[in-house]
C-alpha cells in the first residue's frame, strides 16, 4: 500500500451531484459501490452543465456523525449553476489543508484499502488526530475502470 501523503492547499470547489446517507452497519462498501452504477445508469453525469474541464468526478464524504454514519455524494465539479437540476445536491470543498495521496492503480483496490488504513493504521494515527471531517473526498479522471490502473486522488480534510 502506498501510504505517503503530501499535504496541500485546495481552492474552495462546488460539486454537483447525488447524495446518500451510509451507516456503519449497512455494507458500506456495496452500498457504494451500488450508488457509482446509479449515478451513470441514470446519467445523472449528463444533467450536470458547467463541468470543470477536464471533466472529473468525485466521491465526497461528508456530515460524519459520532455512530460512525456519514453522507456520500458522487458528483462533478462545476464552475457555476445556474439552476440545480432535479434530484441534484450541491456540495462545497472548502478551502484548506488536506493530506493528499494520488496513486494509479485500480481503485476498486487501492481506495478500500487507503480508507481502512486511514482509519485504523498506526502509520496514521498523527494524522487522524489532524483530521477536521469536513470533506475528505476521491477524484477521478472521467471516464474511468475502476478496475483498471488510473492515476486518481484521494484528499482528506486537515486543520
Amino acid at each position: 500500500m502506498q501510504n505517503i501523503f503530501k499535504t496541500v492547499q485546495l481552492p474552495k470547489r462546488t460539486i454537483v451531484g447525488i447524495s446518500q446517507r451510509i451507516a456503519p452497519s449497512s455494507n458500506p462498501s456495496a452500498q457504494i459501490g451500488q450508488f457509482w452504477q446509479s449515478f451513470f445508469m441514470n446519467g445523472y453525469n449528463k444533467k450536470i452543465e458547467h463541468a470543470i474541464k477536464p471533466m472529473t468526478v468525485c466521491s465526497l464524504y461528508t456530515d460524519y456523525a459520532p455512530d460512525g454514519s456519514y453522507t456520500h455524494t458522487i458528483g462533478i465539479p462545476v464552475t457555476k449553476i445556474e439552476k440545480l437540476p432535479e434530484n441534484l445536491v450541491r456540495i462545497a470543498i472548502p478551502a484548506g489543508s488536506y493530506a493528499c495521496w494520488q496513486f494509479n492503480a485500480p481503485p476498486a483496490t487501492a481506495v478500500p484499502q487507503l480508507w481502512k488504513d486511514v482509519w485504523t493504521s498506526k502509520d496514521y494515527e498523527q494524522l487522524r488526530a489532524q483530521r477536521i471531517f469536513t470533506v475528505d473526498f476521491e477524484e477521478y479522471p472521467f471516464p474511468f475502470d475502476n478496475s483498471a490502473k488510473t492515476a486518481f486522488s484521494v484528499y482528506v480534510a486537515i486543520q
